[in-house]
C-alpha cells in the first residue's frame, strides 16, 4: 500500500512539472511573438514583463539578436538604446549563458560605449568557465592594448576598464598576460589600478602566470613583470626563483632587431641575475652561466662597464656547483695570462671572480688561486686569494 502511495505522488509531481513546462514554454512563445509583433517601444515593454518569468533567457537573445540585425537602422535612437541595454542586462540577471554567442556579436557590431559596457559586465555574470569567450575577451582586449602602444586614438578606455574587471570576475588563467600588460602600458592610473586588483582574482599558479607574461608580452613589459612579480607579498623563494629564472632565459634568448628591445632585455637579464644571487636559485645554473659568457663578451666590447661583470661572478658563486667553479678558473686563470702579460685587469673583477671560488670551494680552482699570489696584483688580491685558498683546504 505504502509503494502505491509513493507511486502516485511521484505521478502527480511528473504532471505538476509537465504542466509547469508546458506553461513556460507557452509564455515564452507568447513574449516572443509580441517581441516580433511590436514596436521598439513594445519591445522594450515585452521585456519588462517577461522579467517576472522564469526560463525567458531565449526572449532576450531574440531580443539582442534582433538589435545586432538592425544595428546600421536603429543607428543612435534613443529608444534602441534603451532596448538594448535592458536585453543585455536581463540575460546577465537571469544567469543565460546561452546568450554569450550573440552578446559577443553585438559587442564587435555596437559603437555605443555604454551597451558595450553593459554586455562586458553580463560575461562577468554568464561566461565563468565558457572557454571561448574567455578567448575572445581576452583577444579583444589584445587588440585594444595593440592600438594603445601605437597611438591610442581609438581606444575606448571606458570599455577597456570594464573589460579587465570582467576578466577578473572570470577568473581564468589564460587572461593574466592580457590584464598584465593592460595595467603596464600607461593607459591611466584607475585601469593600472582595476588590473592589479584583476590579477589578483584571477586562479592559478602565480609564478608559471608571471613566467608566461614574461615569455608572452611586449619586449618594454618584461622587466617591469618581473618587478612587480618580486614585489607581490608572500612569494616564496622558490616562485621567486621560477620567475627570475625563466626571465634570464627570455633575457638570453629572445632576438630583437632594435637596439632599445636589446637594452631592455639585457637590464631583464640584470635584473634577474640579481635575484637568482640573493636566494642561491641554483636551477638557473646553465642560463647563469651563459649569462656570464655573454657579459664578459659585451663587457670586453666596450658596451657596459663592470658592475655587469662583477654580478654574473657572484651569481656564479651562488650556484654551489663544480660547472660554475669551473667556468670562473678558466676566467682567472685568463686575467692571470693577462697579468702576466703585462695587460690591466679591473680589480673588481678578479676580487669578485677569487671570492667567490672561495665561496664555491671547488678544488679545480687550487693552482690558479695559488698561482695568482706569485703575479703582480696588488696585496689587496693576493689577500683575497690567500683566503679562498684556505677557504679551499678546508673543505
Amino acid at each position: 500500500m505504502k509503494r502505491k502511495s509513493i507511486t502516485a505522488f511521484t505521478l502527480f509531481l511528473m504532471c505538476v512539472s509537465i504542466s509547469t513546462t508546458f506553461s513556460q514554454n507557452a509564455a515564452l512563445q507568447a513574449f516572443q511573438r509580441n517581441f516580433a509583433r511590436g514596436s521598439i517601444a513594445t519591445k522594450i515593454q515585452v521585456l519588462q514583463d517577461a522579467a517576472e518569468f522564469e526560463e525567458m533567457g531565449p526572449l532576450f537573445v531574440k531580443a539582442v539578436d534582433f538589435i545586432f540585425g538592425n544595428v546600421e537602422q536603429l543607428g543612435f535612437d534613443s529608444e534602441a538604446r534603451q532596448l538594448s541595454i535592458l536585453a543585455v542586462r536581463l540575460i546577465g540577471i537571469t544567469g543565460y549563458s546561452g546568450g554569450a554567442p550573440s552578446l559577443w556579436q553585438l559587442f564587435q557590431a555596437e559603437e555605443d560605449t555604454s551597451i558595450r559596457v553593459e554586455i562586458m559586465n553580463t560575461f562577468g555574470q554568464i561566461a565563468k568557465g565558457d572557454l571561448r569567450t574567455i578567448s575572445l575577451i581576452n583577444s579583444w582586449l589584445s587588440s585594444q592594448n595593440s592600438l594603445f602602444r601605437g597611438g591610442g586614438e581609438r581606444v575606448d578606455r571606458q570599455v577597456v576598464a570594464e573589460a579587465i574587471m570582467t576578466l577578473g570576475k572570470l577568473g581564468d588563467a589564460s587572461s593574466f598576460p592580457v590584464v598584465f600588460t593592460s595595467g603596464a602600458i600607461g593607459y591611466s592610473g584607475d585601469i593600472t589600478e582595476k588590473s592589479r586588483t584583476t590579477l589578483d582574482k584571477i586562479e592559478g599558479d602565480y609564478s608559471e602566470m608571471m613566467s608566461r607574461v614574461i615569455r608572452e608580452s611586449h619586449t618594454s613589459d618584461k622587466a617591469e613583470a618581473i618587478k612587480t612579480a618580486m614585489r607581490k607579498e608572500g612569494l616564496t623563494d622558490e616562485d621567486r626563483g621560477k620567475i627570475a629564472g625563466t626571465a634570464l632565459e627570455v633575457g638570453l634568448y629572445t632576438s630583437v632587431s632594435e637596439l632599445e628591445e636589446t637594452n631592455l632585455l639585457r637590464e631583464l637579464r640584470y635584473e634577474a641575475i640579481r635575484i637568482i644571487t640573493a636566494i642561491h636559485w641554483t636551477q638557473a645554473e646553465r642560463f647563469v652561466i651563459e649569462h656570464f659568457n655573454q657579459v664578459v663578451l659585451s663587457y670586453d666590447r666596450g658596451q657596459h662597464g663592470n658592475i655587469p661583470v662583477v654580478e654574473a661572478i657572484y651569481a656564479l658563486g651562488a650556484m654551489e656547483s663544480h660547472e660554475a667553479a669551473i667556468r670562473l678558473t678558466q676566467y682567472l686563470e685568463l686575467m692571470n695570462s693577462y697579468t702576466e702579460n703585462g695587460q690591466a685587469v679591473d680589480e673588481q673583477i678578479i676580487l669578485s671572480t677569487i671570492e667567490s671560488l672561495g665561496i664555491l670551494g671547488d678544488q679545480a680552482a687550487f693552482d690558479y688561486l695559488l698561482y695568482t699570489g706569485y703575479l703582480d696584483y696588488s696585496d689587496r688580491i693576493k689577500k683575497a686569494a690567500r683566503e679562498s685558498l684556505n677557504n679551499l683546504q678546508r673543505r
